[in-house]
């Protein structure tokens, strides 16, 4: 009979050990009767620092008394390579802004913010929203069933009262409020939310996201990049968001997906900060006041099959969208 993972010891305060704490918590896990890869789910649950490259692998495989995988160089040892981009980019010399939204199965002109969710997420799962980063409430919007035609819910969003824009987190919750020791704060004693790792229900998309490459030499690299891309949003600033469809089972299979192909693409200016599961991305059709543009949805293909490089264009574009 297993014993409770309650057994497990807590990950202890920065500068008191934690850099050993990931074995005994594997050996512990290991002890109580649980597999080794739940232990690696927990371990990486309950660490309240983001884990080095192959860190939790080798202490659990170290636990477990199986080979330690080889480190394989994760995304946060990589560095942006101009260079790299620039030269990756001439194999796409002549795609562009233009291009990328010829190539986008759905008009993004055509697409509310409501009907990209839609595309996005499975009737009946929860998305959570916000009009800041900071926003541990936000908006918990529950995606219609096929055949409903609601009002659009989201025109909340429309105009947000910071003037900052809107996000939405990239993976679906449950829409239940958790309470969580490494989030406790002066601001928040509780640790309470909604938009967490342990509340997803889905591991399905990895967001890409650059402040660095320059649009132009980005874009190429998305279009070539051999990745099932879904959307790709302007943030109506520097960035563009470019988000993955993972589709992993675990949590700890999504991560094991971002890190064989994070390296390249943070060498070719994505932001490795920005590979998490529980990750705000930006809401297409939504207003920014502080630089005067639009969230601008660019490409929308909820099926990807093939590097957009090699989708045919649409017949023709609709102008005048956001």
């Amino acid at each position: 009979m297993r014993k409770s993972p309650l057994q497990i010891p807590p990950c202890p305060a920065p500068g008191q050990g934690r850099n050993v704490w990931t074995l005994k918590a594997a050996s512990a896990c290991r002890r109580i009767g649980l597999t080794a890869q739940e232990a690696s789910t927990i371990v990486r649950e309950r660490l309240t620092r983001t884990p080095r490259p192959g860190e939790i692998e080798r202490a659990v495989a170290k636990a477990y008394g199986e080979k330690s995988p080889r480190p394989r160089g994760g995304t946060n040892r990589e560095r942006f390579n101009y260079e790299e981009l620039a030269s990756e980019s001439k194999r796409a010399r002549a795609f562009d802004l233009a291009a990328l939204r010829l190539r986008s199965p759905i008009d993004p002109d055509s697409c509310s913010a409501m009907d990209f969710l839609r595309h996005l997420f499975r009737p009946g799962e929860r998305v959570f929203l916000a009009d800041s980063l900071h926003d541990r409430e936000g908006l918990i919007w529950e995606v219609p069933q096929a055949d409903e035609n609601p009002e659009n819910e989201l025109l909340c969003l429309a105009d947000p009262s910071p003037g900052l824009g809107a996000w939405f987190l990239s993976n679906p919750i449950t829409g239940e409020a958790l309470e969580l020791e490494r989030l406790r704060s002066e601001s928040n004693p509780k640790g309470w939310t909604v938009r967490a790792e342990e509340c997803l229900t889905g591991y399905r998309y990895l967001l890409l996201e650059s402040d660095q490459a320059p649009k132009d030499l980005w874009i190429k690299a998305l279009a070539l990049a051999p990745l099932p891309i879904v959307s790709i949003t302007d943030s109506g600033g520097k960035s563009l968001h470019a988000l993955v469809q993972i589709d992993a089972q675990t949590a700890s299979e999504w991560h094991r997906i971002k890190e064989l192909i994070g390296a390249k693409m943070v060498r070719l200016g994505a932001d490795p900060q920005a590979m998490s599961l529980a990750r705000l991305t930006r809401l297409p059709r939504v207003w920014r006041d502080d630089t005067g543009n639009y969230q601008r949805l660019l490409y929308l293909n909820p099926r990807p099959d093939r590097p957009i490089i090699m989708l045919p264009e649409r017949e023709q574009e609709k102008g005048g969208g956001r």
